[in-house]
């Protein structure tokens, strides 16, 4: 068997290392999942955070500003 760079149990996270990863407060973290705006689990009263699930949603909110080449998408004439 392949051994990977880290272990499965590295692959859920826990608020703490969800927000130090994330690199954003704990706080935010929280209001980000009560807003149903991150995915996690909730477990009990605990949240947990799936790394590669993390990864994804992260990719996707990635701002891509729109390239027009300096076009004008306005057609006023």
């Amino acid at each position: 068997m392949p051994e990977k760079q880290h272990s499965k149990h590295d692959d859920v996270m826990n608020a703490d290392e969800a927000s130090a990863w994330l690199k954003i407060p704990k706080s935010t973290l929280y209001k980000l999942c009560s807003d149903d705006e991150l995915p996690a689990a909730k477990v009990g009263r605990h949240w947990r955070f799936h790394r590669e699930t993390l990864e994804k949603w992260l990719l996707e909110k990635i701002h891509h500003p729109q390239e027009n080449n300096g076009a004008n998408d306005n057609s006023g004439s």
